[in-house]
């Protein structure tokens, strides 16, 4: 996840952390993670191991530069326990793309790998909407032959109708069928969208029952989410979850009240920040 990325040096150390915290359910696979970047763990935590994050801070220069040199190494630890190749996916690519570096650092990771004495079976995913591909073209015109470019088109009603429903399921609650139409209405398709009306209804509910009442709360979020103003959308550089989430609680408050000026600000985002608006029929 590269939300927040600036540069290049933040591109390596946010793959060293997602690497320390990925799941994986091989125990000496995992250990052997783990000691390879033993400089990087802290102590264990509830859900796994803290990080020291300014000794990775400090390392990122150089781990940018001898970006490909470490997924060799760190495939070469665990490959005798099965893995025999590395899916790298870089996702939420909107804020990192403005940059020319990156499109050059891409571009370098792959031409590398290609020519190189040992080739890290490596499979690179940039995930992004079709702007962003364009930057890197911009800035870099060969980074374009690189990719086979995969569409992924929004989800159909009746899949969103599916997600909901099991969503809601799951946890004991029933939509019924007007404020289904609401709900996937402004979800649009937009899985992220998806998720976070969902978690908001989740939290406004009472009854159990996502009815005409929390259609008014769906509405009112709905109309923040056209205006791209919806904070976990589009993130402020510098706000911390917990400053996100106590803005979507004061939201919520808000809407909950049916009062969509007071809406604004908990969930108003900066200019420039990466916003979105997702677009509807």
């Amino acid at each position: 996840f590269l939300g927040g990325a600036r540069d290049v040096a933040d591109v390596a150390t946010k793959t060293v952390e997602a690497t320390i915290k990925a799941r994986v359910y091989q125990p000496t696979v995992s250990e052997k993670i783990r000691n390879f970047l033993a400089k990087y763990v802290g102590q264990p935590e509830v859900f796994g191991f803290s990080i020291d994050f300014e000794r990775l801070r400090a390392d990122g220069p150089g781990l940018s530069r001898g970006f490909l040199p470490f997924l060799r190494e760190l495939l070469a630890h665990v490959r005798e326990d099965g893995p025999a190749g590395i899916l790298l996916i870089l996702d939420e690519i909107n804020g990192i793309s403005a940059n020319p570096e990156f499109a050059h650092f891409v571009k370098t990771v792959v031409d590398e790998n290609a020519t190189g004495d040992e080739p890290v079976p490596l499979l690179l995913m940039l995930c992004g909407t079709e702007e962003r591909r364009r930057d890197l073209i911009e800035h870099h015109p060969p980074v374009e032959r690189i990719f086979d470019v995969v569409d992924i088109a929004p989800m159909t009603e009746p899949e969103m109708v599916g997600f909901y429903t099991k969503a809601f399921e799951s946890v004991g609650m029933a939509v019924l069928p007007d404020a289904m139409k609401r709900l996937c209405h402004y979800a649009a398709g937009f899985p992220r969208v998806m998720h976070t009306i969902g978690d908001e209804v989740f939290w406004a509910d009472r009854d159990g029952v996502v009815d005409l009442q929390l259609q008014v709360a769906v509405h009112l979020l709905g109309r923040v989410l056209e205006a791209g103003l919806l904070l976990v959308l589009c993130p402020a550089a510098g706000v911390d979850d917990g400053a996100a989430r106590r803005g979507r609680a004061a939201s919520m408050e808000a809407i909950q009240h049916q009062d969509a000026g007071s809406l604004l600000p908990g969930l108003q985002c900066r200019a420039g920040a990466g916003c979105t608006k997702p677009h509807h029929d």
